[in-house]
């Protein structure tokens, strides 16, 4: 092969990849808008019950999506992970604001607030550490 069908290929591999990761962000974007939104969904409560628990875990994973995305574009940066951060703590905001305006039997909690928060706070620590490690060894 040569080297431009290699570039050509790779190009295409990297357009493919961002693609990718951009549906996926958008689809659990979507998820969770919708299980924030809809008014049938009961879980337990408490400071530290299996409600905080998915909050966490679900923005963990909407940081992890959304940290990935910006990778396709982008060489790995702080700047990435607090933007990523501040972008899902906002996004979480927003939804728990919106469950209160929109009076469906939701209710706005600075729990679920502070699960979502240090859910993708969480994950952007472990990436910050991933690439501490990773440059050292190069």
């Amino acid at each position: 092969m040569t080297d431009n069908r290699l570039s050509e290929s790779a190009s295409r591999r990297g357009h493919s990849t961002r693609i990718l990761r951009l549906a996926a962000l958008l689809t659990w974007t979507g998820v969770l808008s919708y299980l924030s939104l809809v008014s049938t969904v009961t879980a337990p409560s408490g400071l530290l019950g299996w409600d905080k628990f998915n909050h966490f875990a679900a923005y963990a994973v909407l940081a992890l999506l959304l940290v990935r995305a910006l990778l396709a574009w982008q060489a790995p940066s702080d700047r990435i992970l607090r933007l990523s951060w501040l972008a899902c703590a906002t996004f979480g905001l927003f939804m728990e604001g919106l469950q209160w305006l929109m009076g469906i039997g939701r209710q706005w909690e600075i729990g679920d607030l502070l699960a979502n928060a240090l859910g993708a706070l969480l994950t952007c620590v472990i990436f910050r550490h991933a690439w501490g490690r990773s440059c050292r060894h190069e």
